[in-house]
């Protein structure tokens, strides 16, 4: 439902009860500036309908010159979800769950021509959820994997996300997003097969020192305290997003 400056989505697959309670189009809500707000289950980080309503006059000027990047300027977070996600997280001081959303109606359109058909924008971006290994897949491992923050978002378009991971590590204990974890020894990310780029994160600013690379991993020693976070690009455009792990 509306809550005027932006969209609650309060879901269950079963049965009526508000299992999960997600928030969109959270650019509406960040405009109002921070407000009252109720504790979420996670924040639509990605928004197809918000970034080409923010890049409207871009995207018509890719369609007459360059209409295949016309769908890759979509996918990618929008700065102000970026702080308004960092914001909450600092404060609830935790790390707040994501979620992407290609926002598909199958009725945008740009000087006669349909954008956003069904069978296109839902290829392009999801939303993907790491289940424990000794759970089984149903609505109740699902719903408890978004709240603990097991989610990241991957553009599909750019190949499959499979076999990535990113982790703090404390001698024999692994934190993964939605944990919060005191003095890691390192912050590690293991990245899918092929060629692609690692863009380390902390409090939303891009960290380069100590990191490393070696057999399909990068890693930071020593990480400072911060909400840490990890993107993978490829071809020059973000691929994964992942959650937050805040280290103390």
């Amino acid at each position: 439902g509306d809550k005027q400056c932006g969209s609650a989505l309060r879901a269950s697959l079963k049965d009526p009860e508000r299992n999960l309670e997600l928030y969109g189009h959270i650019e509406k809500y960040a405009e109002r500036g921070s407000g009252d707000y109720d504790r979420w289950d996670g924040i639509e980080l990605v928004s197809f309908h918000a970034n080409a309503r923010s890049r409207l006059s871009s995207l018509l000027g890719k369609l007459i010159t360059d209409p295949t990047d016309f769908y890759p300027m979509l996918t990618r977070p929008t700065k102000t979800n970026l702080e308004h996600w960092l914001w909450r997280a600092k404060q609830e001081d935790r790390p707040i769950p994501i979620f992407a959303a290609p926002d598909a109606h199958q009725n945008m359109g740009i000087l006669g021509m349909q954008t956003d058909p069904y069978e296109f924008i839902f290829k392009m971006v999801s939303t993907h959820i790491w289940i424990d290994k000794d759970e089984s897949l149903n609505q109740e491992s699902i719903f408890r994997a978004i709240k603990k923050g097991r989610t990241y978002i991957a553009f599909d378009y750019l190949g499959d996300p499979t076999g990535f991971q990113f982790h703090a590590v404390v001698p024999g204990t692994k934190f993964y997003t939605g944990d919060t974890v005191s003095q890691p020894i390192y912050i590690v990310v293991r990245v899918p097969p092929g060629e692609c780029k690692v863009k380390f994160f902390c409090d939303n600013q891009p960290v380069n020192r100590g990191a490393f690379f070696s057999e399909g991993r990068d890693w930071i020693v020593d990480p400072q305290p911060g909400f840490w976070r990890v993107e993978i690009w490829r071809d020059g455009k973000p691929w994964i997003i992942s959650g937050q792990i805040l280290v103390k």
